[in-house]
């Protein structure tokens, strides 16, 4: 375009660096050479060595996480070979076989990416039409891809290819924009395309061209870009992820307002629903364990959880009269989407997610939007609280199509204990007491088993502290043989029903020496508990919105007390979009 094309690069990147990704680069097209500038680190390390260079008015960017080879100015992108540049979000699947082919290529990284343009470079030898050089190497790629890709000779062309890996194009007043990441756009274009699997764009200044898979022409029509809640800043917290933990109260009172009478699903279909199946990774994966609570005790009729990367490598037996719900906070979770489609075209599928633009929305029958607002730490917090009312909801509906009792959400009484559990000093206080250990069990019953699987979850993403969570009466059944006095033991207790029986496992777990801390909304015996957070007292169900925020407070204060930077953990990435 004719816009400041370092600036709308660099700008972009940074959006995009609460990811947690390892590396960066940038290419673009002058004097029908590529130039082509990687950095190690954040994208602050890119900006400073190409503060100098002056930029022409087309170029490709790119943010790494690890998939292939460790990060590293080699293997970062963009990579190069012959005329071409490219950067790629997804996995080549097939990336060795074509290595294997291209004997002549001198492979400078370790990446499937290289793979592509080395394969593209090798294609284009013979044939000089780009569309159709693209479309036969897209022949030969197994697996996922977006791709963004420079032609050293068309100074004023990127070419746009998506499978399996989300890509949208933004017609500006300046020119055309390229993006993986629909938010990039806001403040730039009020319309903006998706490109569906298998389909090519030829992108320039003044005109975008669209093709299929075959390299046949077609047209497209713009989408109305509505972005809505979706940017976010600090404002005045010093990390992302308690900012976005004290945002818990407006993304549940949000979801539940929204949603509550809401609930665009069939309400025929629901009526004769035998079965919900819950799909999700990390944290959603945790929602859905908490929905098959929900679901089993409201509406009185089965349900079960599947890590959606274990499920696709299983048969699945479907049925027509079983509802299936994917969880995704960012709704591009690759794991999921994997999953959805081997199941849409057979079955009905329900997306909950906090984009509501999202590949997982837009491919499922049905949506349930949480309405959470952006959320940038890689450690998610607002988000499953939301997704919790949520699903909490959707047994309501499920619970009402089949005439049982719809269990009233007493939102008013969830909001003050809310604002009160974010109002406890004590919590950071004790982070102090937590920091110290090597070895940290959290346990529960029933619902509180979720909630410690979550804070677990939490704790070691951001603390880096070796923990794990189980079920309180499988204790004696293996775990207690770890169980000594460099131990911390952290009970979540709920329902007055089970207090007897979490009575029993800490004395278990103190009788062999471990320290123990206690979550609960009910009184446990004082020489029990070396440590108490005490949660407001609220009803068995309603107690699961907030029973887990305590757990993401002392996990982010713990991170704190270590030095670690809780919105950026090593090893993770905000958005997981390759399996």
């Amino acid at each position: 375009g004719n816009g400041d094309t370092k600036e709308i690069i660099l700008s972009s990147l940074h959006n995009l660096d609460y990811r947690g990704y390892d590396s960066s680069g940038v290419s673009f097209v002058k004097d029908n050479k590529i130039h082509t500038f990687k950095e190690l680190g954040l994208v602050d390390n890119l900006a400073k060595s190409i503060e100098d260079v002056e930029f022409s008015n087309c170029a490709i960017a790119h943010t790494r996480w690890a998939t292939h080879g460790k990060p590293s100015v080699n293997n970062a992108h963009p990579h190069n070979s012959g005329k071409w540049s490219l950067v790629h979000n997804g996995i080549i699947e097939n990336a060795n076989q074509i290595k294997n082919e291209l004997t002549h290529h001198n492979f400078m990284s370790e990446t499937d990416t290289e793979t592509i343009v080395a394969l593209l470079d090798h294609i284009s030898q013979k044939e000089k039409n780009n569309i159709h050089a693209i479309v036969k190497m897209c022949k030969k790629l197994q697996g996922s891809y977006a791709l963004a890709v420079l032609d050293a000779t068309k100074k004023d062309t990127i070419y746009a290819i998506r499978e399996q890996s989300p890509l949208y194009i933004a017609k500006t007043i300046d020119g055309s924009l390229i993006s993986s990441d629909l938010s990039l756009f806001e403040n730039k274009a009020s319309e903006y395309y998706t490109l569906e699997n298998g389909e090519i764009a030829k992108v320039q200044c003044k005109s975008i061209k669209f093709y299929t898979k075959h390299g046949q022409t077609i047209t497209k029509t713009a989408k109305k870009l509505t972005l809505s809640n979706i940017s976010s800043n600090l404002q005045g917290y010093k990390h992302y992820m308690i900012k976005e933990i004290n945002d818990i109260p407006n993304a549940l009172l949000e979801t539940y307002t929204h949603t509550k009478d809401n609930l665009n699903i069939d309400y025929q279909y629901l009526k004769q629903v035998q079965e919900v199946h819950f799909f999700g990774c990390g944290t959603a994966y945790h929602s859905g364990v908490m929905a098959v609570k929900f679901i089993e005790n409201i509406c009185d009729i089965p349900a079960y959880a599947h890590i959606a990367s274990d499920f696709n490598d299983s048969k699945a037996i479907l049925d027509k009269n079983h509802l299936y719900v994917f969880i995704s906070q960012s709704g591009e979770t690759s794991d999921t989407l994997k999953a959805m489609h081997s199941i849409k075209t057979k079955c009905k599928t329900v997306a909950v997610t906090n984009v509501h633009h999202s590949t997982l929305a837009q491919n499922a029958d049905y949506i349930i939007p949480i309405h959470a607002g952006k959320e940038v730490s890689v450690a998610s917090t607002k988000a499953y609280n939301a997704q919790i009312m949520a699903l909490l909801i959707l047994s309501n509906h499920i619970a009402k199509a089949k005439s049982k009792t719809v269990t009233y959400i007493n939102i008013d009484n969830i909001l003050d204990a809310t604002t009160s559990i974010l109002n406890d000093k004590n919590i950071a206080i004790l982070s102090k007491a937590i920091e110290t250990y090597s070895k940290i069990f959290f346990i529960g019953r029933s619902y509180d088993y979720i909630t410690a699987m979550e804070g677990s979850l939490k704790l070691k993403e951001i603390s880096y502290i070796n923990c794990s969570a189980f079920p309180a009466g499988e204790l004696k059944h293996g775990t207690l043989a770890l169980v000594d006095d460099n131990t911390l033991v952290i009970a979540i207790i709920t329902t007055q029903d089970i207090a007897k029986k979490m009575e029993s496992a800490l004395n278990e777990v103190k009788a062999r020496g471990a320290k123990t801390l206690v979550v609960s909304n009910v009184n446990i015996k004082q020489e029990l508990t070396d440590h108490v957070i005490k949660l407001p007292t609220l009803n068995t169900i309603d107690s699961q919105l907030i029973s887990i925020i305590p757990l993401q407070l002392l996990s982010y204060n713990v991170s704190i007390r270590k030095g670690i930077n809780p919105d950026k953990p090593k090893n993770l990435a905000k958005s997981v979009t390759v399996e």
